[in-house]
């Protein structure tokens, strides 16, 4: 387990994820004179209610769930695949790890552009902000454009997520470097010298993507934090990675092509493990590596309906209990032509004892209710 501050290795964007905290994830600290202090303080009341909201409506429900039914003792290495830079829900379900690693398309972003924007595009990139957080609270999720289009306001917004994250469960950044993963899983810091390397090699799927400027240095983040005031120090990282294992498209990485990633979670040992809102991408064929990566690896793992489906589950010897409802996916499609593993989870409720769900987890059913299911060893 990596979670001892590493001075000197990699260059650490220090001061510029405190401005991203404290402007754009609106923590504490004043705001910096280079920022319009109207602009930010519009933001941050909009934030900061937002937030309160969510402690209120859905943390104020979901925290005691989740710590009756957690069990004690739980791998510290967190693995959220799908997950955006959703540290916010890594720490409602598992506020005990030690390392969470968050892993999606989406790069994590260049932290350098933000302080230099000007006063029209800091307002439309704070609102961004505010839009998505807005989402997120309310107990939904973001979808790729919306993240692309924050990105173009000079926004690194899976650096803000996570920075928000951090305000609402009370925590503050202590560092922010960028790594690229060696094909052994390893991590490397990456040095100025580094970063200048790879200003210009952006990759072609990027700039189809229609992301702004940023380079492949700037893909995978890690974030060092602490409760404020406090020792104990927490390792927050995310990867950009597309985790299919073959797809139609030939122009990106995935994971039958390199091993890194799949090696770097191996080395985690067993795994604390949630997704949330994840296109039920763990019930398409093309995704079987990061699906046998979870059922082999995972101890304990909450999830909407896109996590594990019961035959992978069974398979692999794991239990799965059920709280709240589910009458079959919310999204049509993944009622027809996977419809096998939406049948299955219709079933799996059925069969298990009726439990309570009062908040949403990720995405409802095709009723609206919220649903949850937990995958786990037995006993």
């Amino acid at each position: 387990m990596d979670t001892d501050p590493e001075p000197g290795v990699g260059q650490d964007f220090e001061a510029e994820v405190a401005t991203l905290y404290t402007v754009a994830a609106c923590g504490f600290g004043d705001t910096p004179k280079s920022f319009d202090k109207k602009v930010v303080e519009e933001h941050c009341d909009g934030q900061r209610k937002l937030m309160q909201n969510f402690r209120d409506k859905t943390l104020a429900k979901a925290a005691p769930f989740f710590a009756q039914i957690r069990p004690k003792d739980l791998p510290a290495a967190v693995v959220y695949p799908f997950g955006g830079g959703d540290l916010l829900w890594a720490l409602v379900t598992l506020p005990d790890g030690l390392e969470y690693t968050t892993i999606s398309l989406e790069y994590a972003g260049d932290p350098r552009r933000f302080a230099k924007a000007r006063k029209a595009d800091l307002a439309k990139g704070l609102k961004l902000v505010e839009e998505a957080m807005g989402t997120q609270l309310r107990g939904g999720w973001n979808w790729t454009r919306n993240m692309e289009e924050t990105q173009q306001a000079g926004v690194p917004e899976q650096i803000v997520y996570a920075l928000a994250a951090m305000v609402i469960h009370g925590y503050e950044p202590l560092s922010l470097r960028y790594f690229m993963l060696r094909r052994d899983g390893t991590v490397d810091y990456l040095d100025a010298a580094d970063i200048e390397a790879l200003a210009d090699k952006r990759p072609e799927q990027l700039r189809k993507w229609g992301a702004p400027d940023y380079s492949k240095a700037f893909s995978n983040a890690e974030i060092r934090f602490r409760k404020k005031d406090t020792g104990v120090i927490k390792v927050f990282r995310h990867m950009a990675f597309n985790l299919a294992d073959s797809f139609l498209t030939k122009d990106r990485d995935h994971l039958t092509k390199d091993p890194s990633l799949i090696a770097h979670l191996e080395a985690k040992g067993p795994v604390s493990a949630l997704t949330r809102a994840a296109s039920h991408l763990l019930w398409e064929p093309y995704f079987a590596v990061i699906r046998d990566y979870l059922t082999a690896n995972l101890v304990w793992m909450p999830s909407d309906s896109t996590g594990v489906p019961p035959p992978f589950a069974e398979a692999a010897g794991l239990v799965q209990d059920t709280y709240g409802e589910f009458s079959g996916a919310y999204q049509a499609s993944d009622q027809g032509e996977r419809g096998q593993y939406n049948d299955a989870f219709v079933r799996l409720f059925a069969k298990n004892p009726q439990r309570p769900l009062d908040f949403l987890f990720g995405y409802p059913d095709k009723n609206k209710k919220p649903h949850l299911i937990v995958t786990r060893r037995p006993g």
